[in-house]
């Protein structure tokens, strides 16, 4: 199936390719599958590097700060990506991708309140 879905994203290259492999990512952090989702997060990167679709870049982040959070990397660790996610979310005035790195943060402040 993953071969399947990436080839219709691919041939021809469509608009948003790195948006939707950060999507097929989220899907996997969902299932908790956190390897298959670092390789959607792979090919994301790979397609903002080769088609220059940045405009999902603070949603890619922040899919990175939670792979992160999934395999248990420490606490600051994971609010610094988070942070950054947030921070070029609002650089690029992509608000909704910098809200959900907001929730995120608030989850992880949650769960370690003493930090």
């Amino acid at each position: 199936m993953r071969v399947l879905l990436a080839s219709t994203l691919l041939d021809p290259p469509r608009w948003g390719i790195a948006y939707h492999y950060g999507l097929i990512a989220e899907m996997w952090l969902a299932a908790d599958m956190p390897d298959a989702a670092a390789t959607a997060l792979d090919r994301a990167d790979q397609a903002l590097t080769t088609y220059g679709q940045r405009f999902a870049e603070g949603l890619l982040l922040l899919l990175r700060a939670r792979l992160l959070h999934a395999r248990g990397e420490p606490v600051d660790v994971v609010r610094a990506a988070a942070e950054a996610a947030r921070a070029r979310s609002d650089e690029r005035g992509a608000y909704l991708f910098a809200r959900r790195s907001e929730r995120f943060l608030a989850e992880i402040d949650q769960e370690s309140p003493d930090i």
